[in-house]
């Protein structure tokens, strides 16, 4: 049966209209968003505590995925340079402040004079001045972005002090040299036992690079000038050494501590020294060891006066890797994490010192780390051109007095001589 031509442009009218809804509904179809991938080593917290900020960022930028791998800081550097070989480098990771010098050729550092709000005005505002000299070279090119700023405090054992009805902690080194009589407990043989205080020896006491450091500062030595000259020949020094190895001195009145205890901070979870220097991060090193050890954090002991003390700190930072072909995105990602909201959040996920200002000031009476945050903005960094090398030059010093009888003086001209070297091979 032939169609009449009514019948024909109908069916030619209908054509059109499905064709041009065909055309509508392709047209209107959301295209298709392309995946973009960022990876960032870690080297604490593992993916399950930092998924709540990566799942903040992707609220805000959806078509963004972090591969998030957590990394050994004592392999960071030999898996760097693996990754540079195998062309693969992550676009960004984390790094100690210590560790800064080490990496500084690997960095990219991102030029703020151009941004408007996020520049260096801005981040000094945000951060405090100890931390902006590590991460904002000349006013102006951003290194990274601090996810904490911790610090070196006192842990005691509340058992122990309330079994020997010490009712509360040393403020000062004069009260903990006090106190050694008292805790120090020698048995027959004249081995000690329990330790006062984990101090004074040279490879099992943890943070020793730090300690070291900071009771230089508090006696008055900036370890090396900006001139690469190191003051380690001065007096000070001397004292700051001696002060630190009567802990370890069996001839000393101080003498609580020796090589034969284990690690400071699994002898202080063990039971086998009543008080050790740890930063907040410790505390879950101290954990591991006994989760039921009932212990307390105070203040660092101060030496002359309160006011005058010097805290040790350490910083976790976020870089950016100058190998990443996405530094314009991973900077975005370091904006991010420098906001206050996200900071917050990375504190309410860690308890780590907060390194912003405005969460230090909210956060000062925290019950777990407000200890350590209460020392942030009296703490000095130091600028550490290779911290293992630093670490090997004190270790050196030290073995020289204790084990090769060289005097204070000579092992300290030594050691000046060492950082000199090494300064001078790490920045030509």
């Amino acid at each position: 049966m032939s169609l009449t031509t009514s019948q024909k442009r109908i069916i030619f009218g209908i054509a059109i209209v499905f064709i041009l809804f065909l055309i509508l509904a392709f047209s209107f179809r959301k295209p298709k968003v392309q995946t973009i991938s960022l990876t960032i080593w870690a080297l604490e917290d593992n993916q399950k505590t930092f998924k709540p900020i990566l799942d903040q960022f992707r609220v805000l930028y959806p078509n963004v995925k972090i591969n998030y791998v957590l990394k050994d800081e004592a392999t960071l550097e030999e898996d760097y340079i693996k990754a540079l070989a195998d062309n693969n480098p992550p676009d960004l990771f984390m790094i100690y402040d210590s560790l800064l010098p080490v990496f500084w050729n690997r960095i990219y550092f991102f030029d703020l004079s151009r941004e408007k709000n996020f520049n260096a005005f801005y981040l000094q505002q945000v951060y405090p001045d100890n931390i902006i000299k590590r991460i904002l070279p000349e006013n102006r090119y951003l290194a990274g972005i601090p996810l904490y700023i911790d610090t070196l405090a006192l842990y005691y054992n509340q058992d122990i002090f309330n079994y020997l009805n010490i009712p509360l902690p040393p403020k000062n080194w004069s009260e903990v040299i006090n106190l050694i009589p008292k805790i120090r407990k020698v048995n027959q043989r004249g081995q000690i036992e329990r330790s006062a205080i984990a101090l004074g020896t040279i490879n099992n006491v943890d943070n020793l690079k730090d300690i070291l450091a900071m009771f230089l500062f508090n006696f008055g030595n900036y370890i090396i000038k900006d001139n690469k000259q190191s003051t380690l020949t001065e007096k000070s020094a001397q004292e700051a050494i001696n002060f630190y190895l009567q802990f370890s001195n069996p001839k000393s009145l101080s003498y609580t501590y020796n090589e034969n205890f284990p690690s400071s901070l699994k002898s202080f979870a063990e039971g086998k020294t009543a008080m050790v220097l740890g930063y907040y991060t410790d505390k879950k090193i101290i954990e591991s060891y006994n989760p039921l050890l009932n212990y307390k954090v105070t203040y660092l002991p101060y030496l002359k006066s309160a006011e005058t003390k010097i805290n040790y700190p350490k910083s976790l930072l976020v870089v950016v890797s100058n190998r990443s072909s996405k530094v314009n995105l991973a900077l975005t990602f370091l904006k991010f994490l420098s906001q206050s909201q996200t900071a917050e959040l990375y504190f309410t996920l860690t308890g780590k010192p907060p390194a912003r200002r405005d969460l230090i000031q909210a956060h000062l009476n925290d019950p777990k780390s407000g200890v350590f945050i209460q020392q942030i903005l009296t703490s000095k960094f130091f600028y550490q051109f290779d911290s293992k090398k630093i670490e090997e030059i004190f270790k050196t010093l030290l073995e020289e007095i204790v084990y090769q009888n060289y005097s204070v003086d000579q092992a300290l001209k030594r050691a000046k001589d060492r950082f000199e070297f090494y300064w001078q091979q790490n920045n030509d």
